[in-house]
């Protein structure tokens, strides 16, 4: 036991050494204060604040029982023990009444049974402390709830109710003790409707119930029911909880009518509506997307979105979903497999879907862009037989000048040299006259071959792509007198059509072209690689570069025509071009063609489509 302070009230000084000899005996860390009297302890009890007070009955001045009732008065609540010589059951009654903890009389064995009744007054009164303090704490803690906290009886009658009750009510404790719960707080003459109450009455466990009030205004509150069960197992009252959720509530139904306007807008909007989950299954499809993909709502819901990717997107298509739950926003266009087994094309954004501040789905807008590829493929192909056709041309004219024209002037300079040999009669002047028509036959017969040869590139075809452009990129420095620098890898691994391979050699050759004419550079250089899945061709110069934007801007079509033509090229292999130069920093032309794969039969069918 903790440390005693004992205040003793006895006149006799003989009866308080005794007393006090058989307290230290037994506790003997307790100091003992002695009073002759119950007036001047009064005076110091609120200096002193003992543990326990012993106080005889009969005393000078002020008694026992009128020394309980100035304490109570004075709301003192430290225990008292009272002694007396007289063995008198009225006055022993009496003190109990006013407050004294217990009663002992003078006899042989009392200073034996002191000690013993003071240690179970102090322990008492410890006890009663400690259920006070924690009876304070549990109604701190449940007056600090907003929600309205009671507990009621079998009969539904409130026992006891925390301040949210009170104050909601505008009322007193005192005014809703005792009334029925549906009386006081919902104005009602029976049970409400759905009353968990009722029901844990009936289950013997905690029961909740959403309760509606029209005539509170409309008001909803979430009810919860714990029943208290006796030593008996019978139910002897209720713990009730009610939480006011009318604001949540009408920020739900505003929540629903937004979401319904939203689905309203989104079913009905020309472009196709997507959101996925984090686990990658389909939450919600609009009617446009349905339309798109020729799946139902109810057949795509709850599965995973690879469902409709192309075999060679899935991998983009996982880490853009990847990308968009890291909360990135973008866009992009991609193949997609339709229902009926067909694919086609759309352009896409996607974007993280937040709640509470954290991603909880994705969600985007797609557009339909088959019939636009469809299109551009119309247009491309057409191009493409324009360019075939134009190639096809080019290889007539190319063999004609080689084969016809060409032999004719290697004819005719063989006749304007043999046409004065050994005439000694001709003069000097028609000699030289003669000697300058062969050498121009000579000139125009190199001219007409290098068109033969630029019409047709020799040796494409029976030596491949790498060994022609080898062969033209000599010529070409010995021709214009540049040094061209041309390194090729990885390309010999590849099986090349003619198609892709006389675009490749176009392109080379226009950009060799655009060097000798514009750049004044004293150097060329020539990169192709085969970097799978690309085809990756550079086009680089050391000369006087341009500006980029002026020259977009600025230049006729017969200045541009050049690069133009090559852009052609390059979107009919579905390949990129990125052109950078600027003023005395040469020029560099990157171009990035996609090599050509086997068509699937999906593809098949959607370019015949």
């Amino acid at each position: 036991m903790e440390s005693l302070k004992v205040v003793i009230i006895e006149d006799e000084e003989a009866h308080f050494s005794l007393m006090k000899r058989a307290i230290t005996r037994e506790f003997t860390s307790a100091s003992v204060v002695h009073f002759l009297e119950a007036a001047t302890c009064l005076e110091r009890l609120n200096q002193i604040n003992p543990t326990v007070i012993i106080t005889d009955y009969l005393m000078p001045g002020m008694n026992g029982v009128e020394f309980l009732e100035v304490l109570n008065q004075q709301n003192i609540d430290t225990p008292v023990i009272m002694i007396t010589g007289q063995g008198d059951e009225n006055i022993a009654v009496q003190a109990i009444k006013s407050g004294a903890k217990d009663y002992l009389v003078k006899t042989g064995d009392f200073f034996t049974l002191l000690p013993s009744v003071i240690d179970n007054v102090v322990r008492n009164q410890r006890l009663k402390q400690s259920l006070r303090e924690s009876e304070s704490q549990k109604q701190a803690i449940l007056d600090v709830s907003l929600d309205q906290i009671r507990y009621v009886d079998a009969d539904l009658k409130i026992i006891w109710a925390n301040k949210t009750v009170v104050s909601d009510l505008n009322v007193s404790l005192e005014d809703v003790i005792g009334q029925f719960c549906y009386k006081i707080l919902r104005g009602r003459q029976t049970p409400c409707v759905g009353c968990p109450c009722l029901k844990a009455r009936e289950t013997g466990h905690m029961e909740k119930h959403t309760m509606y009030y029209p005539e509170l205004g409309g008001k909803y509150f979430d009810s919860y029911s714990v029943p208290i069960i006796s030593e008996k197992e019978k139910i002897k009252g209720f713990i009730q909880s009610s939480r006011d959720i009318t604001e949540q509530k009408k920020t739900e139904k505003a929540l629903k009518q937004s979401e319904k306007r939203f689905r309203d807008i989104v079913d009905n909007a020309p472009f196709g509506y997507y959101r996925i989950g984090k686990d990658g299954l389909f939450e919600y499809v609009n009617h446009e997307w349905e339309r798109m993909y020729g799946y139902s709502g109810r057949e795509i819901i709850g599965k995973n979105f690879e469902l409709i990717q192309a075999e060679e997107n899935r991998e983009q298509s996982r880490e853009n979903f990847r990308r968009a739950l890291s909360g990135e926003t973008f866009e992009g266009e991609l193949r997609r497999y339709l229902k009926n087994g067909s694919c086609g094309y759309h352009e896409y954004n996607i974007q993280p879907v937040y709640q509470s501040g954290e991603i909880v789905a994705v969600e985007g807008f797609i557009n339909d862009t088959t019939e636009r590829k469809q299109a551009e493929d119309l247009v491309r192909n057409l191009s493409q037989m324009l360019i075939q056709a134009q190639e096809h041309e080019r290889k007539k004219l190319s063999y004609e000048l080689h084969d016809s024209i060409a032999q004719n002037l290697s004819s005719l300079k063989i006749g304007c040299d043999m046409l004065l040999k050994d005439q000694s009669t001709i003069s000097p002047e028609l000699k030289e006259k003669a000697a300058k028509l062969s050498k121009l036959s000579e000139k125009i017969n190199i001219s007409v071959r290098n068109l033969a040869y630029d019409l047709q590139p020799p040796g494409l075809e029976e030596l491949g792509l790498v060994r022609a452009l080898e062969m033209y990129c000599e010529d070409f420095s010995e021709n214009r007198g540049m040094k061209i620098d041309f390194h090729s890898a990885g390309i010999h691994m590849l099986t090349l059509d003619f198609h892709t391979s006389i675009h490749l050699y176009r392109l080379v050759q226009e950009g060799l072209n655009n060097i000798s004419k514009h750049a004044a550079a004293d150097r060329g250089k020539i990169t192709l690689l085969g970097a799978s899945p690309n085809i990756i061709l550079r086009i680089e110069d050391d000369g006087k570069g341009f500006d980029i934007t002026a020259q977009e801007l600025s230049s006729g079509y017969k200045k541009g025509i050049g690069l133009q033509s090559m852009k052609e090229r390059v979107n009919l292999l579905g390949g990129q071009i990125t052109i950078k130069s600027g003023h005395m920093q040469g020029t560099k032309i990157l171009i990035i063609i996609p090599i050509k794969r086997q068509k699937s039969e999906q593809e098949t069918a959607y370019s015949n489509h």
